[in-house]
Protein backbone atom coordinates (compact mmCIF):
# COMPACT_ATOMS: atom_id res chain seq x y z
CA UNK A 1 0.00 0.00 0.00
CA UNK A 2 1.34 3.44 -0.89
CA UNK A 3 1.22 6.24 1.70
CA UNK A 4 1.86 9.89 1.09
CA UNK A 5 4.55 11.15 3.42
CA UNK A 6 3.81 14.42 5.11
CA UNK A 7 6.73 16.73 5.68
CA UNK A 8 6.33 19.80 7.81
CA UNK A 9 8.60 22.75 7.21
CA UNK A 10 8.83 26.01 9.06
CA UNK A 11 9.14 28.77 6.50
CA UNK A 12 10.19 32.25 7.46
CA UNK A 13 8.27 35.23 6.10
CA UNK A 14 11.51 36.52 4.62
CA UNK A 15 12.06 33.31 2.64
CA UNK A 16 11.07 34.39 -0.87
CA UNK A 17 13.48 32.43 -3.01
CA UNK A 18 11.48 30.42 -5.55
CA UNK A 19 13.78 27.41 -5.44
CA UNK A 20 12.62 26.75 -1.87
CA UNK A 21 9.02 26.79 -3.09
CA UNK A 22 9.82 24.23 -5.80
CA UNK A 23 11.77 22.12 -3.28
CA UNK A 24 8.72 22.12 -0.99
CA UNK A 25 6.38 21.10 -3.82
CA UNK A 26 8.74 18.30 -4.82
CA UNK A 27 8.94 16.96 -1.26
CA UNK A 28 5.19 17.10 -0.74
CA UNK A 29 4.62 15.24 -3.99
CA UNK A 30 6.93 12.35 -3.03
CA UNK A 31 5.37 8.95 -2.53
CA UNK A 32 6.93 6.03 -0.75
CA UNK A 33 5.84 2.72 0.68
CA UNK A 34 6.34 4.09 4.19
CA UNK A 35 7.98 6.92 6.06
CA UNK A 36 10.83 4.50 6.83
CA UNK A 37 11.80 4.64 3.14
CA UNK A 38 12.49 8.38 3.39
CA UNK A 39 14.21 8.39 6.79
CA UNK A 40 17.76 7.73 5.49
CA UNK A 41 17.46 10.67 3.11
CA UNK A 42 15.85 13.08 5.56
CA UNK A 43 18.66 12.64 8.09
CA UNK A 44 21.35 13.57 5.56
CA UNK A 45 19.75 16.78 4.35
CA UNK A 46 20.49 20.10 6.00
CA UNK A 47 17.67 22.39 4.96
CA UNK A 48 17.48 26.13 5.46
CA UNK A 49 14.47 26.78 7.66
CA UNK A 50 14.57 30.47 8.36
CA UNK A 51 16.40 33.69 7.65
CA UNK A 52 16.63 36.31 10.39
CA UNK A 53 17.78 39.91 10.00
CA UNK A 54 19.48 42.24 12.51
CA UNK A 55 20.06 39.48 15.08
CA UNK A 56 21.42 40.05 18.58
CA UNK A 57 22.26 37.07 20.84
CA UNK A 58 23.11 37.55 24.52
CA UNK A 59 25.05 34.97 26.56
CA UNK A 60 24.59 35.20 30.32
CA UNK A 61 26.01 33.31 33.29
CA UNK A 62 24.26 33.55 36.67
CA UNK A 63 22.43 36.66 35.46
CA UNK A 64 25.56 38.46 34.25
CA UNK A 65 26.08 39.37 30.61
CA UNK A 66 29.14 37.47 29.38
CA UNK A 67 28.95 37.97 25.61
CA UNK A 68 26.87 39.59 22.90
CA UNK A 69 26.88 38.64 19.21
CA UNK A 70 25.25 40.70 16.49
CA UNK A 71 24.82 39.77 12.82
CA UNK A 72 23.02 41.46 9.91
CA UNK A 73 21.76 38.07 8.63
CA UNK A 74 21.51 34.61 10.23
CA UNK A 75 20.52 31.55 8.19
CA UNK A 76 19.29 28.65 10.35
CA UNK A 77 19.70 25.12 8.96
CA UNK A 78 18.12 21.96 10.35
CA UNK A 79 18.88 18.30 9.80
CA UNK A 80 21.36 15.84 11.21
CA UNK A 81 23.97 18.55 11.81
CA UNK A 82 22.03 21.80 12.51
CA UNK A 83 23.93 25.07 12.31
CA UNK A 84 23.54 28.83 11.97
CA UNK A 85 25.38 30.66 9.21
CA UNK A 86 26.18 34.38 9.34
CA UNK A 87 27.15 35.09 5.71
CA UNK A 88 27.43 38.87 6.16
CA UNK A 89 29.68 38.62 9.19
CA UNK A 90 29.44 39.10 12.94
CA UNK A 91 30.45 41.44 15.70
CA UNK A 92 30.91 39.93 19.13
CA UNK A 93 31.67 41.49 22.49
CA UNK A 94 32.78 39.81 25.73
CA UNK A 95 32.20 41.39 29.13
CA UNK A 96 33.65 41.26 32.64
CA UNK A 97 31.42 40.54 35.64
CA UNK A 98 31.14 44.28 36.38
CA UNK A 99 29.66 44.81 32.90
CA UNK A 100 32.79 46.40 31.43
CA UNK A 101 33.80 45.53 27.88
CA UNK A 102 36.58 42.88 27.81
CA UNK A 103 37.08 42.40 24.06
CA UNK A 104 35.50 42.89 20.66
CA UNK A 105 35.58 40.50 17.71
CA UNK A 106 34.60 41.07 14.09
CA UNK A 107 34.66 38.81 11.04
CA UNK A 108 33.19 38.84 7.54
CA UNK A 109 31.71 35.32 7.88
CA UNK A 110 30.82 32.97 10.75
CA UNK A 111 29.10 29.65 11.35
CA UNK A 112 27.94 28.05 14.61
CA UNK A 113 27.40 24.31 14.98
CA UNK A 114 24.55 23.79 17.45
CA UNK A 115 25.72 20.48 18.88
CA UNK A 116 29.27 21.45 19.76
CA UNK A 117 28.87 25.05 20.88
CA UNK A 118 31.69 26.20 18.60
CA UNK A 119 31.62 29.35 16.48
CA UNK A 120 33.99 29.53 13.54
CA UNK A 121 34.81 33.05 12.33
CA UNK A 122 36.51 33.53 8.95
CA UNK A 123 37.78 36.23 6.62
CA UNK A 124 39.46 39.27 8.16
CA UNK A 125 38.96 38.27 11.79
CA UNK A 126 39.95 41.08 14.18
CA UNK A 127 39.96 40.96 17.99
CA UNK A 128 40.82 43.87 20.27
CA UNK A 129 41.14 43.59 24.05
CA UNK A 130 40.94 46.24 26.78
CA UNK A 131 44.74 46.66 26.81
CA UNK A 132 44.66 47.71 23.15
CA UNK A 133 46.18 44.48 21.80
CA UNK A 134 44.78 43.56 18.37
CA UNK A 135 44.77 40.13 16.73
CA UNK A 136 44.43 39.76 12.95
CA UNK A 137 43.88 36.32 11.39
CA UNK A 138 41.80 34.61 8.70
CA UNK A 139 40.15 31.94 10.86
CA UNK A 140 39.30 31.68 14.54
CA UNK A 141 37.30 29.21 16.65
CA UNK A 142 35.45 30.17 19.82
CA UNK A 143 34.49 27.33 22.21
CA UNK A 144 31.58 28.85 24.09
CA UNK A 145 31.50 26.45 27.07
CA UNK A 146 35.28 26.49 27.58
CA UNK A 147 35.38 30.28 27.07
CA UNK A 148 38.46 30.06 24.89
CA UNK A 149 39.51 30.96 21.36
CA UNK A 150 42.08 29.33 19.11
CA UNK A 151 43.40 29.08 15.55
CA UNK A 152 46.10 27.21 13.65
CA UNK A 153 46.31 29.92 10.94
CA UNK A 154 48.78 32.80 10.60
CA UNK A 155 48.33 35.45 13.30
CA UNK A 156 49.51 39.01 13.76
CA UNK A 157 49.21 40.58 17.21
CA UNK A 158 49.80 44.30 17.53
CA UNK A 159 50.42 45.70 21.02
CA UNK A 160 51.26 49.30 21.93
CA UNK A 161 55.00 48.46 21.77
CA UNK A 162 55.44 45.34 19.59
CA UNK A 163 54.05 43.36 16.67
CA UNK A 164 54.15 39.54 16.92
CA UNK A 165 53.86 37.19 13.93
CA UNK A 166 53.22 33.47 14.14
CA UNK A 167 51.20 30.40 13.29
CA UNK A 168 48.46 29.38 15.68
CA UNK A 169 47.13 30.90 18.87
CA UNK A 170 45.34 29.87 22.06
CA UNK A 171 43.66 32.38 24.37
CA UNK A 172 40.89 33.02 26.84
CA UNK A 173 37.80 34.55 25.19
CA UNK A 174 38.71 38.03 26.46
CA UNK A 175 42.04 37.80 24.57
CA UNK A 176 43.96 38.93 27.67
CA UNK A 177 45.98 35.72 28.26
CA UNK A 178 47.19 34.39 24.91
CA UNK A 179 49.96 32.20 23.57
CA UNK A 180 51.26 32.09 19.98
CA UNK A 181 51.91 28.44 19.10
CA UNK A 182 54.74 28.95 16.56
CA UNK A 183 56.26 32.42 16.92
CA UNK A 184 57.82 33.59 13.62
CA UNK A 185 59.03 37.03 14.60
CA UNK A 186 58.70 40.19 16.67
CA UNK A 187 58.95 43.80 15.52
CA UNK A 188 59.30 46.79 17.81
CA UNK A 189 56.88 49.67 17.29
CA UNK A 190 58.62 53.05 17.16
CA UNK A 191 56.65 55.31 19.50
CA UNK A 192 58.21 58.47 18.00
CA UNK A 193 56.86 57.94 14.47
CA UNK A 194 53.95 60.14 13.45
CA UNK A 195 51.00 58.35 11.85
CA UNK A 196 49.16 59.99 9.00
Amino acid sequence: MVYKTQIRLILSKQLSDMRHFFWLITLLGCQANSSKDLAPFANKINMQLEVSHQVEVLYTDSGYLKAKITAPVVNNYSGNDPYQEMPQGIKAYTYYLDGGLASSISAQYAVRKQGGGVIEARNKVVITNVKGDTLNTEQLFWKEKEKRIYTNKFVRITTPTKIFFGDGLESNQEFTHYRIINLRGVATVNQNETKF
